[in-house]
Order: C-alpha cells, then structure tokens, then sequence
C-alpha cells in the first residue's frame, strides 16, 4: 500500500502516469547537478504566463546545461513540475519526499540506484522550490485582486486593399466594378484574459496607433520597475 497521498489516488496507467513514467525515465539518465539547476528554474517558469517567455527563459537554461529541449520537457513537465503541484496541493502537500521515492521503488517506477538522486531532488523541490512558488502565488493573486488576468496574446499583419467606391445596398451586383486604388497595412491584436464573460478582446490598429500602444506599455514598465526598486519587495522575515 502506497504511503504517500499523491500515489494512493495516481493513476499510472492513465495518459498522466504514462508521462510521468516517461519523465522519471529521463531523469534517471540527467546528473543530479543538471536536475537541480532545472528545478531551481521551476519558479520562473511557474510565472511565466506567455509560451514566448517561457521558451526563452528554457533556452537560457539550456545553454548552459547541455541538454536538448526533449530531454529539459521530460524532466520538468513530467515530473518536476507535476511534484511541486503535488507540494502545493492541500490534499497532498504533507507527503514526504522519502515516502513518495520510496513507493516509486515498491511500485518498480525507478531503480534503487536512483532513489539517492531522486530524493535529492524531490528535497530540493519541497524545502527550497516551494516556498518560492507559493510566495510568487501569494503575490501573484495580490497583484490581480478582483480583474481579469491576461492570459494570452497573439497578433496578425495584414494588407488590406483600398477601392475607389464600395458595393453598396440595392446596387445591382452585375454593375458593380471594383476599381483598386491603394492599400493600407493593418494589425489585428487579440487578447484573451480568465474572465467568466467577455474573455477575448480583438481589435485592429495602424502602425501610428500600434506604435502608441507599444509606448505605452513601455512607460507602464518603467513605472513598475521604478516601483519595484522603490517599494514592492521588502521581506518580512
């Protein structure tokens, strides 16, 4: 019988235990100082809302690690990312870190030549990475309160045409000839947030007026760097 609360109600043979089998696979062949640095990446990578941030700051990573992208995906998505959310989650955030590698060994997931490697690793998780997730999160839902949270962004760039007359209501189709005189540059941007309603907002924009949005992002930056040195992250003890 399992000890640990997150093996007790795991199912190994769903599409989740499958992929966590296959990250453990992998970690059992990356050194334990290649692990570590990974895990000490968690609490970024916890943050980090866009795709495009995120795969930078795995880039970065990698560069100095020596790995593929294969090989950093298996370990931290499928396995230690899946154990901070185990540390974080009310129902299993007691399990200790021997009690899990210990049933990963009853249930043959990992060799007992791992189980050194893995425990260090599952300590690291708990003792150092977890608090930094949970203080992230802490400040994270002060940051938000009550309004809507962006939680994706994309862009398309188009040419539209411009035409000397538009089809108008109750002109005969046959008659129509459409005369191309010019065309204009345009920028669609949408934005989707976790609101319960109106999540998508899509609008279009010139490149004066994208010009003017990306300003002012840019001075709200400045404003919260500014802040953040000023006042934002003194530590109570």
């Amino acid at each position: 019988m399992a000890k640990s609360q997150f093996l007790s109600g795991f199912d190994l043979e769903g599409e989740d235990g499958k992929l966590f089998r296959r990250g453990l696979d992998m970690v059992s062949k990356l050194p334990n100082t290649v692990l570590l640095k990974l895990a000490e990446g968690v609490p970024q990578l916890s943050k980090t809302a866009t795709a495009r941030l995120r795969n930078e700051f795995i880039a970065r990573q990698l560069g100095s690690l020596g790995i593929s992208r294969v090989e950093a995906g298996l370990a931290v998505d499928f396995v230690l990312l899946p154990m901070v959310r185990v540390f974080t989650n009310e129902v299993t955030k007691a399990d200790r870190p021997q009690d899990i590698v210990g049933d990963l060994q009853d249930l043959k997931l990992i060799a007992p030549s791992d189980a050194p490697k893995l425990l260090k690793v599952m300590r690291f998780l708990k003792e150092q990475v977890v608090p930094q997730v949970e203080k992230d999160q802490l400040l994270q839902s002060h940051a938000v309160g009550v309004l809507p949270s962006l939680k994706s962004i994309g862009t398309t760039v188009e040419i539209r045409g411009v035409f000397l007359e538009s089809f108008r209501l109750g002109q005969a189709i046959g008659k129509y000839r459409p005369k191309l005189v010019n065309s204009v540059p345009v920028v669609s941007i949408h934005i989707g947030t976790d609101a319960e309603v109106n999540k998508e907002f899509i609008f279009q924009a010139d490149k004066e007026e994208l010009q003017w949005l990306i300003d002012a992002f840019s001075a709200a930056q400045k404003e919260l760097t500014l802040l953040e040195k000023l006042i934002g992250f003194r530590e109570s003890k």
